[in-house]
C-alpha cells in the first residue's frame, strides 16, 4: 500500500499483475512529465498558462481525467491490499490493514475528486463570464476589459453598475494597467455615430445623468433619455 501511495503500479508490477502494473506506471511518470513540461513551458510563456486555466475544453478534460485517476487510484489500493495477503495476519493485525488501506484509498480518492471538483467550478465560471459576446483582436497591442460591480437592493429602481474600471491588458507580456472610472462622472462623450451620441451630441448633460446610469438593466428601453426619471444612487 505505501509503494501505491508513492508509485501507483509497482506493488503490481513486484508482486502482482505486471501488466496491470507497466499501465499504470506508465500513466503516472506520463502526467509526472505532463505537469513538469506545463510548468516549465508557463514559466516562459505567461500565455499558455492564462491558455490552460481558462480553456473550457482542456479544464473539461482535466475534470474528467483526475475522475478517472481517483477511480483508477483506489482499486490499486485495493488490489494492493489483496496482494498483502491479509488473510495470513492476524485479526487484530487485518482490521489495521483495513484501517490504512481505506484511509489511503478514502485520502487520495478524495483529494483527486475535489481537485476535480474545483476544475469543474473554474470551468463553469468561464462559461458562465465568457461563454457568450464576439471574441476580438488586440487594438495597438492591447485588449481592454470593462469590469462592472453591481448595486442593487431591495426597493430599489434597476441595477447600476456601482464601481467601473477598465483593465488595459498588454497583448504580448499580459501586463494589466487598471483605469478607474467614476461612477459620478458627468457630460463625457458617446461613441461618434452611435444611438446616444445622436441623442445626446454634447455628452451626457442631462439632469443627474452619471455615468452609472448608463445602463441600468435588464431593461427593455433606454434607461436614459431627456425625459424626467427617477434619481439613480449617488452615495460617496
Amino acid at each position: 500500500m505505501v509503494m501505491t501511495v508513492l508509485i501507483p503500479g509497482s506493488a503490481q508490477l513486484v508482486a502482482g499483475n505486471r501488466r496491470m502494473g507497466r499501465l499504470a506506471m506508465r500513466i503516472w511518470m506520463g502526467l509526472i512529465a505532463t505537469g513538469v513540461l506545463s510548468v516549465v513551458v508557463s514559466y516562459f510563456s505567461h500565455g499558455f498558462a492564462f491558455w490552460a486555466i481558462s480553456n473550457t475544453i482542456v479544464l473539461g478534460v482535466a475534470r474528467l481525467v483526475l475522475m478517472a485517476l481517483a477511480i483508477g487510484w483506489a482499486l490499486l489500493f485495493m488490489d494492493a491490499r489483496r496482494l498483502g495477503q491479509p488473510l495470513g495476519l492476524q485479526r487484530q493485525h487485518r482490521l489495521a490493514v483495513v484501517g490504512v488501506n481505506g484511509v489511503l484509498c478514502f485520502s487520495v480518492a478524495g483529494a483527486l475528486l475535489f481537485g476535480a471538483h474545483m476544475v469543474g467550478v473554474q470551468r463553469n465560471f468561464m462559461i458562465t463570464m465568457f461563454g457568450d459576446g464576439e471574441v476580438v483582436g488586440a487594438h495597438d497591442g492591447r485588449f481592454n476589459v470593462l469590469l462592472l460591480g453591481g448595486d442593487a437592493g431591495a426597493g430599489r429602481w434597476g441595477l447600476r453598475p456601482d464601481s467601473l474600471t477598465v483593465a488595459s491588458i498588454d497583448a504580448r507580456t499580459g501586463k494589466t494597467v487598471p483605469v478607474g472610472l467614476p461612477r459620478n462622472m458627468s457630460n463625457f462623450p458617446f461613441a461618434e455615430g452611435s444611438v446616444m451620441d445622436k441623442q445626446f451630441p454634447k455628452g451626457f448633460d442631462c439632469d443627474e445623468c452619471y455615468l452609472n446610469g448608463v445602463s441600468t438593466g435588464p431593461v427593455t428601453t433606454p434607461s436614459c433619455s431627456r425625459a424626467p426619471r427617477r434619481r439613480v444612487s449617488t452615495r460617496p
